[in-house]
């Protein structure tokens, strides 16, 4: 293999995917594929074992960068959304959003557009989305900052409501479960029993330790606003 033309062989199909997971992209972006535990690593270019101590470094270099952003839920953009794990979206977006982090270097992107692999009309195509969503990109609500009962139809999309829907609905069996004397310590460790989150089926779904804090939070949040709501009838 030449330093002047890599060989990307195992990248290949991954580009010809039109949506990626976030976690999937995040590896591809960094160029490294894991096995489905996610403790052995190999290198897309060279297909040689990565250190685990250098992939994660690199996966977290990008996570970091992805989760600290909003990210929009058009159509088109967004395939898919998970309340407990990771959201689909166009491969095009991640490279859109890639190429406003210079600290961030994807060492196959020239060669896969010269070689045909990705196109340019597309990535025009997939910015003009973007572009013309600008507003919901910039206010685009996390988990704990969806829009409150009451906003105008518009301002709410469809996923942004049902989020909001499932948040009230687990803020309000919390509170069911605290009046029952039972903690959300007490419930997140019931959940791992029934969860054991090595099982190659259960990688990558969301049901970690922080996820479910995470959503407890966010849940509690959503219910407050909702009693609020109701307190002004």
């Amino acid at each position: 293999m030449s330093d002047s033309k890599p060989d990307w062989d195992a990248l290949i199909p991954l580009l010809y995917k039109e949506f990626w997971a976030e976690n999937e992209a995040i590896y591809i972006l960094a160029g490294i594929k894991p096995n489905e535990s996610e403790t052995s690593f190999i290198s897309l270019r060279t297909g040689k074992r990565v250190p685990a101590s250098e992939a994660k470094y690199l996966y977290k270099h990008i996570f970091d960068s992805w989760t600290g952003d909003s990210h929009p839920w058009t159509e088109g953009i967004l395939y898919s959304a998970s309340y407990t794990s990771w959201n689909d979206y166009n491969k095009y977006y991640y490279l859109h959003w890639v190429a406003k982090k210079p600290f961030i270097e994807v060492e196959w992107l020239d060669w896969a557009y010269s070689e045909g692999h990705l196109k340019e009309d597309e990535k025009r195509r997939i910015a003009k989305l973007i572009d013309g969503n600008v507003l919901s990109i910039k206010t685009e609500a996390k988990p704990d900052e969806v829009p409150k009962r009451g906003a105008k139809p518009n301002e709410v999309s469809k996923s942004e409501q049902k989020l909001e829907n499932v948040y009230r609905v687990t803020g309000l069996l919390l509170k069911v479960l605290k009046e029952k004397k039972f903690t959300q310590k007490s419930l997140m460790e019931r959940m791992q029993t029934y969860y054991d989150p090595d099982a190659p089926e259960n990688a990558n779904k969301g049901l970690k330790e922080t996820t479910v804090e995470e959503v407890f939070a966010a849940s509690n949040k959503a219910l407050k606003r909702l009693l609020e709501s109701e307190d002004d009838f």
